[in-house]
């Protein structure tokens, strides 16, 4: 019962980190200058292109701590 709440808690927190991923670097794509930054004249916010590297690394370390504990859950049945 642990194991899966703590692996749909991980699902989560990688969808929320996609998300993340989605509204902080992947948009502003073909914005970014030879420096890596992109300002959005809206907003008044510089978006990193290092940004990026963050969010995805997160993402995909929480996925794949969730695929693992769902795969343990189910060979254990």
């Amino acid at each position: 019962m642990l194991r899966r709440m703590f692996a749909y808690l991980c699902a989560s927190t990688s969808a929320f980190f996609f998300y993340a991923y989605y509204e902080r670097h992947f948009r502003w794509k073909e914005c970014f200058n030879d420096l890596g930054r992109c300002y959005d004249s809206e907003t008044n916010t510089v978006y990193l292109e290092q940004a990026g590297i963050v969010w995805m690394t997160l993402a995909l370390i929480f996925l794949l701590l969730a695929v693992v504990l769902f795969w343990k859950r189910r060979k254990n049945q």
